[in-house]
């Protein structure tokens, strides 16, 4: 949103996180398997939301890499994908003819809209949230109204999830450089732009907030800006986490679907929902419930057999075991994984193994020979299945391959 970073979607199944002052891709996004053919990014900057022909959505932490939430129903090839004004829905257009209203935070589906003879192409939502546009093959373009049901709350002065909305506001309002690409210097900006990032906080959900107070904290920003952080997504190897408030919340809301889903005797949906759970942990460094989480998920894939799903279990306790310090026990999930995936020809988790049996061998168990193997598959694989390689990859097997 501030127009210093893009993302892209690919037939390569990735997502790609961009600088645009510099043009160097700052991270790759795996999961899909499929071809990513529809992208947005939600209003604050902070996650990334992808359609695919594996006919799921999903929704990325832009800073850690993780995917945090997967988006179940559609019945064809998803296009096309939008965000409401204030981050907190979705709506998709997929080749099943039909667009879907999702929560963001849980990834339930609260409404499907019929109407489209044919495939939808895309969809666009107005920045006032109240109408979403939808093109498809049958030729036509639908315009369909949201209806809200809102309790307004009394103004107050501050809320702090307004804080990444008043940085994208800055760096727009930044001068650009010499270069034309990057910004320096102190933004600029008339009571008519002010005036207009009113409204739009009030697209956002936060018009209760007063208007003063919002000034006021525009001004204490400018005194110590230095535009937006070019190092805004460019962090070290270990995520960072959402504040404690925000994960709360969502596991709250999680839990709350499980148990809607356990009254409707939705195993399948009990189980996605369990794994959200679980993913959401990870993501937080909370390896001991993601643990307990992920055993839950194995137990109900394991009564239908569900191979696939099982293996994504057992990798996942491996990744927490690791985590954990249990690693003999890692070593164990990570091979079953391993086994269930090439039973499957599960690529993508074929090579997550792979990856992570190497960490664990180099990292931890220390076994050179062992992870020079890991590393070296790891590698072929994701050469043939044209994957992103890490950085350090290659490195890494030039160092096992001097000390072996």
């Amino acid at each position: 949103p501030d127009g210093e970073y893009a993302v892209s979607g690919s037939n390569d199944m990735t997502l790609k996180l961009w600088s645009l002052n510099d043009g160097e891709c700052l991270r790759t996004f795996e999961g899909h398997e499929d071809s990513v053919k529809t992208v947005a990014i939600t209003p604050d900057g902070e996650y990334a939301v992808s359609g695919s022909n594996d006919m799921t959505l999903k929704l990325w932490n832009l800073t850690s890499g993780r995917c945090i939430c997967t988006f179940v129903g559609h019945k064809g090839w998803v296009k096309g994908v939008d965000i409401i004004s204030d981050g907190k829905y979705i709506v998709s257009g997929s080749w099943d003819n039909t667009l879907k209203l999702w929560n963001i935070s849980s990834g339930e589906c609260l409404r499907t809209f019929e109407g489209h003879k044919y495939s939808i192409f895309d969809v666009a939502i107005t920045s006032d949230g109240i109408y979403v546009i939808s093109c498809s093959s049958d030729k036509t373009i639908k315009l369909w109204r949201l209806d809200w049901d809102y309790e307004f709350p009394e103004k107050v002065d501050w809320d702090e999830r307004v804080t990444p909305y008043l940085e994208i506001f800055l760096t727009l309002h930044t001068p650009y450089s010499i270069d034309g690409i990057g910004r320096e210097g102190k933004p600029i900006y008339t009571e008519e732009d002010f005036k207009e990032l009113l409204k739009d906080l009030g697209y956002r959900g936060y018009g209760w907030l007063r208007p003063e107070r919002i000034k006021q904290k525009l001004k204490e920003m400018e005194k110590l800006w230095k535009g937006s952080p070019e190092d805004k997504y460019r962090t070290p190897e270990e995520p960072s986490q959402i504040s404690i408030s925000e994960f709360e919340r969502k596991v709250k809301e999680i839990e709350k679907l499980i148990e809607v889903k356990e009254g409707e005797y939705d195993t399948d949906g009990i189980a996605r929902a369990y794994h959200d759970l679980g993913s959401l942990y990870l993501d937080n460094k909370k390896y001991s419930e993601a643990k307990s989480v992920f055993e839950k998920v194995l137990v109900i894939k394991e009564e239908i057999d569900d191979k696939k799903w099982m293996a994504t279990c057992y990798v996942n306790l491996g990744i927490s075991n690791m985590y954990l310090g249990n690693y003999n026990q890692a070593e164990i999930m990570f091979n079953r994984g391993l086994t269930l995936s090439e039973e499957t020809d599960y690529k993508y988790l074929i090579t997550l193994c792979y990856h992570n049996l190497g960490i664990l061998y180099d990292k931890h168990l220390n076994q050179p020979q062992d992870a020079l193997e890991m590393y070296k598959v790891c590698l072929r694989l994701r050469k043939e299945l044209k994957m992103t390689i890490p950085s350090w990859l290659e490195p890494a097997i030039q160092r096992l391959s001097k000390e072996i």
